[in-house]
């Protein structure tokens, strides 16, 4: 099964400050990142790992919106967050790659697949791209992630 991915704000910026997000196109088949959620990125210090990232070797990934369905304009959801659920929904199959607990509410409510940065380690992990998943989730919580210690015990183990 191939993997494909459609990547929010937050966690640009968090895998970019982890130093991780380099690996995304050796864990997935095809990676998205809106132009919405790009523009999210940019308005962060002109430094941010992530919009460094964007600006560069994430340039090729960012894809045009896609229409926004009247059920997401109605939400309480930022314009990238909400452009990363339509683009899921405009293309089944693909998974959505966020933390944000309030926006988990819609992509379970959509049945949209979903994989956290928790998730994300514990792939590149798997795949012998980072050694142990332990430092990444260090750096994510350090940068301003959320991951609870009791998650992290059952990744772990």
């Amino acid at each position: 099964m191939s993997e494909r991915w459609v990547i929010n704000a937050s966690l640009v910026i968090l895998l970019s400050k982890a130093g991780v997000i380099d690996f995304l196109p050796q864990i997935c088949d095809e990676l998205v990142i809106p132009s919405a959620v790009v523009a999210e990125v940019s308005t962060g210090n002109e430094g941010d790992a992530g919009r460094t990232w964007l600006a560069a070797e994430g340039a090729r990934f960012v894809k045009d919106l896609v229409p926004i369905p009247a059920l997401l304009q109605e939400a309480d959801l930022g314009r990238g967050e909400a452009a990363v659920l339509s683009w899921a929904l405009a293309h089944p199959g693909f998974k959505v790659v966020s933390d944000d607990r309030q926006r988990r509410v819609w992509v379970q409510r959509l049945n949209i697949p979903l994989i956290g940065s928790l998730g994300v380690a514990v792939v590149l992990k798997r795949k012998g791209l980072i050694l142990a998943v332990r430092p990444v989730l260090d750096k994510i919580k350090a940068a301003g992630g959320f991951v609870s210690n009791m998650a992290i015990q059952a990744a772990l183990s």
